[in-house]
C-alpha cells in the first residue's frame, strides 16, 4: 500500500530516469544516489526495500590498465577513487524496480496508473523475483566455458565482449566473473545445461587449465553433440596441435593474435545479430587480453625450466 502518493510518484519518476541514464562506470557517488533514492521510495511505499542496496564491499577501487613507456608491456594499478561493477549495480537497479512495480500495481489508481508509461508495463506474474531470474537464464547470449584456474583472462575476454559489442552485459555467462555469475538461488547444473545448449554462442576458452577440465569438457562435448555454435579460442600458449576430439576440425582463433581477435568480434557480431563498436572503442580491451594470454604462457614456460 503506498503510504505517501505524491512522493511515491516522484520518487517513482526519478527511479525510472536514474535506470535509463546509467553511466559506463558506477562511482561510489553514483551509488550514493542510488541509496538516496531507495530510501524515499522506502517511505513512499512503506515497504522494506534495503535488500536492493549496495553493499559496501561491492564499492572498492578499479584494477586499470597503465601504458608505460613506449615497448615496455602494460601494467596494472588500483584507481583511486572507487567503483561499483556495473553489471551488478545495474541487476540490482533493475531488480527494485521490477519489484516496486509488482508489489505497487494493485494499489495504484487508474490515473497514477497512467502516468507510468506503458512501456514500462510487466506482464502479470506471481512472483516478481521469479520473473527476473527466469529472464535471466532465457536472455544469456554469450555462454564462456572456461576454467577456474583462468579467470583473470576469462575476465579480460568478458571485459572484451562488453566493450566490443552492442549486446546487454547480463546477458553474457561467464562463472567465474563478477556480475556474469549464476543467480544466487539457482540449481547450478540444470541452469548451466540450459544456458551452454540455448546460447547463440559458445565461447571456449582454451588452455592448458581448460583441455585438462572435466567440467569444461563435459560443456564442449555437450554442446558439440547438439551442433550449435563453438567458437574455441586458444590462450595461454595452447596450440591447435594440441587439441583432441573433434576441436582440430574446428577452426580456432588465437588470443595471442590482434588480427584473430579482430576476427572474433565480427564473428561473434554476426552470430548475435548484433552490431561491433568501432575498433578504436576496444582495441584496448584486445591488447589486455593478448597480454594476460601472453603473460600466463611465460609463467608456464618457466614452470617448465
Amino acid at each position: 500500500m503506498i503510504q505517501d502518493k505524491k512522493r511515491w510518484l516522484s520518487a517513482w519518476a526519478r527511479l525510472e530516469a536514474f535506470r535509463q541514464n546509467l553511466p559506463t562506470y558506477i562511482t561510489a557517488e553514483r551509488v550514493e544516489q542510488y541509496h538516496s533514492l531507495i530510501s524515499d521510495l522506502q517511505v513512499a511505499s512503506g515497504e522494506f526495500l534495503n535488500e536492493f542496496r549496495i553493499p559496501e564491499d561491492k564499492v572498492k577501487p578499479k584494477l586499470l590498465p597503465i601504458r608505460g613507456r613506449a615497448g615496455t608491456s602494460l601494467s596494472m594499478q588500483y584507481s583511486k577513487d572507487k567503483y561499483c561493477d556495473s553489471d551488478y549495480f545495474v541487476g540490482q537497479v533493475n531488480a527494485l524496480w521490477q519489484y516496486l512495480k509488482h508489489v505497487t500495481e494493485p494499489s495504484v489508481s487508474a490515473p497514477e496508473q497512467a502516468a507510468i508509461p506503458h512501456h514500462l508495463e510487466l506482464t502479470g506474474t506471481s512472483d516478481a523475483h521469479h520473473e527476473l531470474r527466469t529472464s535471466q537464464s532465457n536472455k544469456i547470449s554469450v555462454f564462456i566455458s572456461h576454467s577456474s584456474h583462468d579467470k583473470k583472462i576469462a575476465d579480460a575476454l568478458t571485459e572484451l565482449l562488453k566493450n566490443a559489442l552492442e549486446i546487454d552485459p547480463q546477458s553474457i555467462r561467464c562463472t567465474s566473473v563478477e556480475g556474469h555469475r549464476l543467480p544466487v538461488g539457482a540449481r547450478t547444473g540444470d541452469q548451466l545445461k540450459q544456458e551452454l545448449l540455448e546460447s547463440k554462442s559458445f565461447v571456449a576458452l582454451l588452455t592448458k587449465h581448460s583441455i585438462s577440465s572435466t567440467w569444461v569438457l563435459f560443456e564442449l562435448g555437450a554442446r558439440w553433440a547438439v551442433g550449435h555454435h563453438l567458437a574455441p579460442l586458444l590462450a595461454g600458449g595452447l596450440t591447435a596441435a594440441e587439441l583432441g576430439g573433434p576441436l582440430p576440425d574446428i577452426n580456432a582463433l588465437s588470443c595471442e593474435s590482434d588480427a584473430d581477435l579482430h576476427q572474433f568480434v565480427q564473428d561473434t557480431a554476426d552470430v548475435l545479430g548484433v552490431k561491433a563498436r568501432r575498433p578504436e572503442v576496444y582495441t584496448r580491451y584486445i591488447t589486455i587480453l593478448k597480454e594476460l594470454s601472453q603473460k600466463q604462457k611465460e609463467g608456464q614456460d618457466r614452470g617448465a625450466l
